[in-house]
């Protein structure tokens, strides 16, 4: 099983003990899937430190120039994630993160 957290709702910024919890009960999990605008808690959350130690994940992480402007208020500018950017990356393997360049108006 492959847990995919999540396109919708920004789990890894929003409700990282969600993925914590989720990961703790499940049997079958071969992978994860993270899709964030924020990957501060990937390289910051306990769990979710400990989680990218255990399973084979791959981080969708969409860069946007609309971070903490009107459009996305809640997104922390990239200049503040560029240092939770290299914790996260020097502890996963190449292409293990994958950059995403969104919304363009």
């Amino acid at each position: 099983m492959i847990y995919s957290a999540s396109r919708r709702t920004d789990l890894v910024a929003c409700h990282p003990e969600t993925i914590v919890q989720r990961v703790a009960r499940s049997r079958r999990l071969e992978a994860i899937v993270f899709w964030t605008k924020d990957i501060r808690n990937l390289a910051d959350h306990p769990g979710l430190a400990r989680v990218l130690e255990r399973v084979p994940s791959v981080i969708q992480y969409t860069v946007t120039g609309l971070a903490g402007g009107p459009w996305e208020p809640g997104v922390p500018a990239l200049s503040m994630q560029l240092s939770a950017l290299g914790r996260i990356a020097s502890r996963l393997p190449v292409g293990a993160i994958r950059w995403r360049f969104d919304p363009l108006l």
